[in-house]
């Protein structure tokens, strides 16, 4: 039952801001390492609009923004060098109303070079610009609509109104941050009100007949660091290209690298500040997220995330493994030895598998994988650390009645001691003791001085019951029973039990000692046995005991009957052969016992024996 709670309530936990901000924290690790390991491609062409460039440019164009007529050239300049495309991530909205022919000169050479793409930008509906009617403009942006889009939707679009609509080449340059404000994904085309706009990665792709997903997003998968965003080896700035006509060398150079090149023009210039939150960096360029959602469709790069259920199976069976290995390991320190070692294997393999995955293109989120593991070890150590305290507990409240309360924490520590081992079989044996004279002696004294004296005596007898290993069984009346071989096994259980008995008859003589002279016929039997017994736990609900049932039991008691007139100590044939040690065995006779058919073989042991009637 705890299993499969702690499952659901981990497996709920992946859909809340907990599990996407676990998996989002590891797959961005993982990203930024993947991305160090790619080769940046050799299609692709970088001109950037650097510091260099607009410190160099100051004196032909004057301060940013230039005049379009710079963009012109560049454009010329370019088509000289015969790239593969042309794309601007420079939006070329507003009329530059001071040089209205420099727009012009732009918006002709715009129509002269059809590899020429331009960027636009989808705002909130609340912007100060008018929204346009989409349907107006749909062969203008290649749009697409659904079947149930109403053909009078409007949106709000920057858009390079400087350049003639029928020569418009415009893609989205939009990019959306996830809810902790990074920017993870790109768009393979936006909708807007039902139409779809594609972004102008994907429409340089779809215009280079690159098939495209059917996904409206792309996962991207970045290429170098945030200290080379897309590799330093892909960027030109554009000062040498504007200046390359002037050095044949140079120019030489420039279209080896340009030719049949996909070419995106874009700034790095920290003063323009055109750049994003990534999982690479919080200042990644935008033109360097452009090339890589490029890149990303041309070649299908892109990361594919594993199957949702995939996950959530993945995550159940981790979670399950885990709460049942923690709850079937007998003792609870080997969850700190076996479970947690355990833990920390299977999330290293888990993160070697989400990197060689990632290195494939695949995006396997662990993050929150590992942490609910992580959280079910916890939750399950704590549950068995809490239940194993009451159950540390409730043993040693049962058990010190019974057994040496030093023992039963040695034993408890070494799982040796459970409430499971009720209903258990074993060889045991059994001592009885029983005070000679008591009824007379409890008649002339009493009810307190009874009682003192029994508890003066039975502290004794029960500290050498103890020392000798033995488990207190009861008091009845003024007997004791106790039993050695459980819970805990005793090879010497025979000899043991002997040596308590003959230390509980010096206990006798020496408790005797100081007593009146009317209570010197104080004495004692003791009857021992050897033989099978059920051991456990017996009793009801309310109220039982750990005690030995059995004819081994009945045994003991007839021969404790024995002993009156006889010796202190008497056991049977089955108790001094168990005994591996040599005393001085005295053979008392067989006799005829309630329950048995068979004569009973009785023995004493040196100084045991009791010449006259107590």
């Amino acid at each position: 039952m705890l299993s499969l709670m702690a499952t659901v309530i981990v497996a709920l936990g992946l859909f809340t801001d907990i599990g996407f901000t676990a998996n989002r924290f590891v797959s961005d690790i993982l990203v930024k390492q993947v991305a160090t390991k790619r080769m940046p491609p050799n299609n692709i062409l970088i001109i950037d609009i650097d510091e260099y460039s607009l410190k160099q440019m100051e004196s032909i164009a004057g301060k940013w923004p230039w005049p379009r007529s710079i963009h012109a050239h560049l454009i010329e300049g370019l088509s000289e060098l015969k790239p593969e495309a042309i794309v601007f991530d420079v939006l070329f909205s507003e009329h530059d109303i001071y040089r209205p022919d420099s727009d012009a000169y732009f918006s002709d050479v715009v129509a002269q070079n059809s590899n020429v793409y331009l960027a636009g930008v989808e705002v909130s509906s609340n912007s100060m610009l008018t929204p346009i009617k989409l349907k107006d403009y749909q062969q203008a942006l290649s749009l697409e609509k659904n079947n149930d889009t109403s053909t009078q939707a409007l949106s709000s679009l920057v858009l390079p109104w400087i350049v003639k609509r029928e020569h418009w080449r415009v893609g989205s340059i939009n990019f959306s941050t996830e809810r902790d404000g990074v920017g993870r994904h790109y768009d393979v085309y936006r909708n807007l009100n039902g139409w779809h706009w594609l972004s102008l990665p994907a429409k340089v792709a779809s215009s280079l007949n690159y098939s495209l997903p059917n996904s409206s997003s792309i996962k991207l998968n970045f290429i170098g660091n945030e200290l080379i965003p897309f590799a330093s080896k892909r960027y030109v700035d554009v000062f040498q290209i504007l200046e390359a006509s002037k050095d044949s060398s140079a120019y030489h150079h420039l279209k080896q690298q340009i030719e049949n090149k996909i070419i995106i023009v874009g700034s790095t210039a920290s003063g323009l500040y055109d750049s994003r939150v990534t999982p690479i960096s919080h200042h990644y360029p935008a033109v360097s997220i452009l090339a890589t959602a490029t890149e990303n469709l041309m070649n299908q790069s892109y990361f594919t995330s594993v199957n949702i259920w995939a996950e959530i199976l993945a995550l159940c069976l981790v979670v399950l493994l885990f709460t049942a290995s923690s709850l079937a390991i007998k003792n609870f320190r080997n969850v700190f030895f076996i479970i947690w070692p355990a833990w920390f294997v299977i999330s290293l393999l888990l993160l070697l598998t989400s990197y060689f995955l990632a290195l494939n293109d695949y995006l396997f989120s662990v993050g929150y994988l590992i942490l609910s593991s992580f959280i079910t070890v916890v939750t399950v150590s704590m549950f068995r650390g809490i239940r194993e305290y009451q159950q540390r507990k409730k043993l040693l409240t049962i058990f010190s009645r019974f057994i040496d309360p030093r023992l039963v924490r040695e034993l408890i520590d070494e799982q040796s001691l459970e409430l499971s081992t009720r209903s258990k079989s074993c060889r045991v044996t059994v001592l009885f003791s029983d005070i000679r004279g008591f009824t007379t002696l409890s008649e002339s004294r009493s009810a307190e001085q009874v009682v003192t004296l029994l508890n003066g005596y039975f502290s004794k007898q029960v500290a050498t019951i103890f020392k000798y290993g033995g488990t207190l069984d009861k008091f009845i009346g003024d007997a004791v029973m106790a039993f050695w071989g459980a819970p805990v096994e005793d090879e010497l259980q025979s000899e043991n039990a002997l040596k308590a008995a003959i230390e509980m008859t010096e206990n006798l003589i020496e408790f005797r000692q100081s007593l009146p002279d009317d209570l010197q016929d104080f004495d004692v039997g003791i009857g021992l046995h050897t033989g099978e017994a059920v051991v456990g736990m017996i009793g009801s609900e309310q109220r039982y005991d750990y005690t030995a049932i059995g004819d081994t039991v009945n045994l003991a008691s007839r021969v404790e009957g024995l002993t009156k007139n006889k010796a202190r100590i008497l056991l049977t044939e089955s108790c001094k052969n168990s005994c591996r040690s040599t005393f001085n065995w005295i053979p008392m006779g067989s006799f005829s016992v309630k329950g048995r058919s068979e004569p009973v073989n009785v023995y004493s042991i040196k100084g045991m024996l009791i010449q006259t009637e107590q």
